[in-house]
Order: structure tokens, then sequence, then C-alpha cells
């Protein structure tokens, strides 16, 4: 998936009971984001809302510095 800031990240639908990532955050059964970090642990978990899109906007441009921009 290509966002508006400019950079590509994997999406994965977790449809499947056996695709659960054992996440608190599952149960709402909103999409969410997050980053891991080099131990495959969650980072930065993010449940973006569709009625403010400046916000997820501002996430993905930290992300975006943060982890993507040299």
């Amino acid at each position: 998936m290509k966002n508006n800031i400019g950079f590509k990240f994997s999406t994965y639908n977790m449809d499947n009971l056996y695709d659960s990532l054992n996440l608190p955050i599952e149960k709402i059964g909103f999409p969410y984001c997050f980053i891991t970090d080099g131990s495959m642990q969650v980072r930065h978990l993010f449940v973006p809302n569709k009625a403010e899109p400046e916000i997820a906007n501002k996430y993905f441009e930290m992300i975006a510095k943060r982890y993507f921009n040299n």
C-alpha cells in the first residue's frame, strides 16, 4: 500500500482466527497500524479514525520521518 506521504508499506488482512497476533487491540475489530522493532515487538500502535484523516496523515508523516527518511 502507498499512502499520501510517499512511502510504501505492507498491509495484511487478519480474517482467519489462526492469523491472530494476540494483541489486545484485535478485540475491538477496527483497523490498526503498527511498526515492529528488530525483535518483532509491536511499537507505535495506531488506530486511525476515518472522521479525522489529518491525524492519520500526521501519524504517517512522523513514522516516515523516523523510520523511512535518511
